[in-house]
């Protein structure tokens, strides 16, 4: 296991990072920070200016950049991510490999030379029967994972671990029995639920707050920066009510939203045959820059049934008190990045 590590979570519109060490038998969180993501740096989901990142991240961090012997793991979120479930009915073999590939090339419609383009992991899931395994498949264009390896390698933080960051989240805050992480990104909301911290189902929804900031822009005829500080000063509910120009842009992101949630909720609750979703989930945690939007853990509630809690991963742990009253602010925006730093401490 390692002493110290790196958490980096690379969102759409900021970069958070998380520093840890392990001291005796505390893990101390060193410091955490909150880079801007550059205009420019990622389109569409993709990382395309490799340099004006390294510039950014450099300037931004120069004292991480010197760190030795630190484990680093980052990870990234969107759609050029493919995560796939799978059942292998042939799990008796000692490789599963061949088989994983073969099912999701498949499910895919790629040709060989189209799989050959990717990187693909996977991991075994429990359960009991035989014949059967299932797996969790995770794949991205190498090109892509490419690009932040040398991205990272170039400001000396070259990673042991590159991977989803959703798939973090439990490591920053482990929860028990069947619990949904909902991390509301600036591009995607992504919807992660476990059972006792072991993967069950991951959606992504293509709503964040940048959606809701331009719908806030239309309803209330303001300028793209006004409409983010209104956005982020004002209950969700009086954005709706007070709206001066028009609602209709507004409601229906959030509708968006919201049913992107509930039937993620309900694909699990008829998968697993229950009579309603409360019988399956007992915690729903929420992340992410949208967690910061006053009233939004509310209308979650209202709308789902659930109790909604959230995110505070920093908070009460050791170290955190010298982090600054800015960082704790945003904490669950940190959510990712922690749990990037503590799996380094845990896997690597």
């Amino acid at each position: 296991m390692a002493n110290h590590a790196i958490g980096i979570d690379f969102g759409h519109s900021h970069i958070k990072l998380v520093e840890v060490q392990r001291r005796s038998r505390q893990i101390v969180v060193q410091r955490a920070s909150l880079i801007p993501m550059p205009l420019g740096a990622i389109t569409g989901g993709l990382l395309v200016d490799t340099e004006l990142l390294s510039d950014v991240l450099i300037e931004a961090n120069p004292k991480v950049m010197r760190v030795n012997r630190v484990a680093v793991v980052a990870g990234i979120t969107g759609a050029q991510v493919i995560i796939r479930n799978l059942s292998i009915t042939d799990a008796q073999q000692n490789d599963l490999t061949p088989s994983v590939l073969q099912e999701v090339t498949q499910l895919l419609r790629l040709n060989p030379e189209e799989v050959e383009s990717y990187y693909f992991d996977y991991h075994l899931l429990p359960g009991d029967s035989p014949e059967r395994q299932d797996v969790v498949v995770v794949g991205m264009k190498r090109q892509e994972v490419d690009k932040y390896t040398r991205l990272l390698q170039k400001v000396r933080l070259a990673p042991h671990i590159l991977g989803v960051e959703a798939f973090a989240l439990p490591y920053a805050i482990p929860l028990i029995g069947r619990a949904c992480y909902i991390e509301i990104g600036a591009e995607y909301t992504q919807i992660y639920i476990t059972s006792d911290n072991e993967y069950l189902l991951y959606r992504l929804v293509p709503v964040g707050t940048n959606r809701l900031d331009a719908a806030v822009a239309t309803a209330y005829g303001l300028a793209s920066g006004a409409a983010q500080e209104l956005r982020r000063s004002k209950h969700i509910d009086a954005l709706m009510t007070e709206a001066a120009v028009s609602r209709t842009a507004l409601q229906r992101v959030i509708e968006e939203l919201v049913a992107g949630i509930i039937q993620t909720f309900e694909f699990l609750r008829a998968r697993q045959r229950a009579s309603s979703i409360t019988e399956l989930l007992h915690t729903v945690m929420l992340c992410g820059g949208g967690a910061l939007q006053p009233g939004i853990d509310q209308l979650l509630s209202e709308e789902t049934g659930l109790p909604i809690t959230v995110a505070k991963p920093l908070s009460g742990r050791p170290g955190a008190d010298r982090l600054g009253e800015d960082i704790l602010a945003l904490e669950p925006m940190f959510t990712g990045a922690l749990g990037l730093a503590l799996q380094g401490v845990d896997e690597v």
